[in-house]
């Protein structure tokens, strides 16, 4: 990676405002439910959001429409690898 070149990682926790404010559809949204939470993630060539907890109806239909469920998500922060599985 370039030196010049920066890369959003966020871990929210609870802040479904930020979760809107940060993911946009040029990226991809995958996640998983644990009962009535979540752990979702948004996905982009610049950004990596990682989100736990409850949702709302506005990101439960999002991820309806845009996002992918998965049996698991895991963040490999050493080599820069986000892995799921299906």
């Amino acid at each position: 990676m370039d030196m010049n070149t920066f890369v959003l990682k966020a871990v929210i926790r609870g802040n479904l405002d930020m979760l809107k404010d940060l993911i946009h559809f040029a990226g991809n949204l995958f996640y998983e439910k644990h009962g009535d939470s979540y752990k979702i993630v948004y996905f982009s060539n610049s950004r990596i959001v990682i989100y736990e907890g409850k949702i709302d109806k506005e990101i439960k239909d999002l991820l309806k429409m845009e996002g992918y469920r998965v049996k698991k998500i895991e963040i490999d922060e050493v080599n820069n690898i986000l892995s799921i599985e299906n």
